[in-house]
């Protein structure tokens, strides 16, 4: 079965198993990568540009490494804190609820415009 037409063809027995709760899929990050979906870090430039926090915060502080290594990867050291790690902050900041629907209205099926 294909889910869409450039889609790899899923056998119908690991389909079956799937149903049966005798089968995991694990996909990679990439995975949503021709969906339109944006990737982690978009996302996370999306909702920092969101909430707008001052330049003075420890979220810009800790994201602004991240903008410098995607514009430049080769002078700039790999940033120290991680994407997650940049949620946890805003979550912080800006409460887990609001940070967490402002994410899923970005990644549905509708979603709104953000930044």
């Amino acid at each position: 079965m294909r889910f869409n037409k450039d889609g790899p063809n899923i056998p119908d027995t690991l389909l079956e198993r799937r149903d049966a709760g005798r089968v995991v899929f694990l996909c990679g990050a990439g995975v949503s990568r021709n969906s339109g979906l944006p990737d982690f870090y978009t996302l996370t430039k999306k909702v920092v540009e969101f909430f707008d926090p001052p330049e003075d915060s420890e979220i810009i502080a800790s994201f602004q490494p991240w903008v410098d290594w995607k514009e430049n990867s080769a002078e700039n050291p790999t940033p120290q804190i991680s994407l997650d790690g940049i949620f946890h902050l805003l979550q912080r900041e800006y409460g887990r609820t609001e940070v967490n629907e402002l994410v899923a209205g970005a990644v549905s099926s509708h979603p709104f415009s953000i930044g």
